[in-house]
């Protein structure tokens, strides 16, 4: 069935439902997650420009990088599956395809959001298959 399922991970609740399902799969199929940690661009791109500018980013994400890979990745762990993460340089949907290929992902599961809204990485004016080499499960929430 499936090897390597890639999670977009963002730490919103629809997110966690996508998570959820790629944990089942794994489990029926004995694949391995990999989790990609998105953040919204608007953060990585100010500490870019401020590197850029020659000065230093100081302000504080709302985002805790850390936790928003190590908690699903112990939560995935404690239900025996085998689990691998890393915080996306980028949230662009573009790497995201990029990165499936990277790891062999034969899976990509992610959340459906409502017309594209909320979602600061899915792609604009077309599916999200519609470059994608492997199998991608849109995973609706459950709220």
């Amino acid at each position: 069935m499936f090897e390597c399922i890639l999670v977009c991970y963002d730490g919103t609740a629809r997110c966690r439902s996508a998570l959820e399902r790629a944990a089942e799969l794994a489990t029926l199929s004995g694949a391995s997650v990999h989790l990609l940690g998105l953040t919204p661009p608007s953060y990585s791109n100010a500490a870019l420009l401020a590197t850029a500018l020659g000065t230093v980013w100081l302000a504080e994400s709302p985002y805790d990088e850390r936790a928003l890979i190590n908690e699903p990745l112990q939560w995935l762990r404690a239900r025996e599956v085998v689990a691998t993460g890393k915080l996306a340089p980028s949230s662009d949907w573009e790497y995201v395809l990029a990165h499936a290929r990277n790891i062999a992902a034969d899976l990509i599961v992610l959340a459906r959001y409502p017309q594209g809204l909320g979602s600061f990485w899915w792609p604009t004016g077309r599916r999200p298959g519609d470059r994608a080499h492997c199998c991608i499960l849109e995973v609706a929430s459950q709220d």
